[in-house]
Parts: structure tokens; C-alpha cells; sequence
């Protein structure tokens, strides 16, 4: 069958325009296609790009939190290597030995229920302060450092402290 066009000829597209408008047609296609694709391209793309910075910023909070771990580790090793020096430099002094040993004597018959709260140790002499809450524990205390081998024992002071309810007792012991 004949295509039948009831228009009047003069309003018929020329030639020319026909094949203008079939190629625009076609390039109009192809733009199309390739819009598609590229807005697929870019939608993977940042779909991608937001899981990978997603995952970034967790793996950053993880390492943030192991590095305070470390920091504080690394805090806690430095001051325990100070008080290794210190104990070393102190160990390492020879008339220091014996201080130190005046020492180990004292907190070996110290009673539980009492505390050191301050040592100075010098060259002649070691100086502690102990805390009671009972005036028995400390008489047991003061009996047993009277009962040892030292030869000098000086009580530097003697108090009680009403705002820690209990004595506080200073001795210094000479070498």
C-alpha cells in the first residue's frame, strides 16, 4: 500500500529537510546514549568514592583511638623508666644502701592500719613520717622500731591531726 498524504504538496517537507531532520534525529540518540551512560559512570563512581571515604574516616577514628592508647602507654613506660633511674641512681650510691635497707626495716613492721606518708633519706640519716588512726597501732610501732638495731632513733615530732582523725609521727633514724 501507497502511503497517502491528504496535505497539499506545497506544505511537504524539500528533501533537504527530511534528511536534516533524520540526522539530528540519529545524533540526538546518540547524545542520549551517551548521557546515560556518563550519568551511570558518575553515579557508580560517587557511590563508590563515598563508601571508600566512609570507610577512611573509620579506619581514621580507629587509629586516632590507638594512638591515645599509645600516648598513654607510652606516658605510663617513660615514668616507670624514671623510677627505674631514680631507684638505680639511689641503689648505685653506696651510702644509700644502707638507708634504703632502714627503710625495707621500717615498712616490713609497719602494721597495716598505718601509712608512710613522707621519707627523706640523707647521707647520716632516714626520716619518716607515719600516719595513725589508733594510738595503739602506733605504740605497737614505735615498740618495735624502739626493739630493733639501731642506734640512734630521734622523734623529730609528735601530733595529731583532728581534720585526718589520727597521729601523724615523724622519727629519724641514724646511721
Amino acid at each position: 500500500m501507497r502511503d497517502i498524504n491528504l496535505l497539499p504538496q506545497e506544505l511537504k517537507p524539500k528533501g533537504y529537510a527530511i534528511k536534516l531532520s533524520r540526522s539530528l534525529r540519529k545524533i540526538g540518540v546518540v547524545f542520549l546514549v551517551v548521557f546515560l551512560i556518563v550519568s551511570i559512570f558518575a553515579a557508580g563512581s560517587f557511590a563508590i568514592l563515598s563508601i571508600r571515604i566512609r570507610d577512611s574516616n573509620n579506619r581514621q577514628s580507629k587509629l586516632k583511638t590507638e594512638i591515645r592508647a599509645q600516648e598513654q602507654t607510652e606516658q605510663k613506660l617513660i615514668l616507670v623508666q624514671d623510677r627505674i633511674s631514680k631507684v638505680t641512681s639511689i641503689l648505685s650510691s653506696g651510702d644509700s644502701r644502707e638507708e634504703v635497707g632502714v627503710l625495707k626495716d621500717v615498712i616490713s613492721i609497719l602494721p597495716p592500719e598505718m601509712a608512710i606518708t613522707k621519707v627523706n633519706l640523707t647521707d647520716s640519716k632516714a626520716e619518716i613520717t607515719v600516719f595513725a588512726t589508733s594510738s595503739l597501732y602506733l605504740t605497737r610501732f614505735l615498740a618495735q622500731v624502739i626493739n630493733s638495731n639501731y642506734q640512734n632513733i630521734e622523734l623529730v615530732s609528735f601530733s595529731y591531726r583532728d581534720a585526718l582523725g589520727g597521729y601523724e609521727v615523724e622519727l629519724g633514724i641514724m646511721l
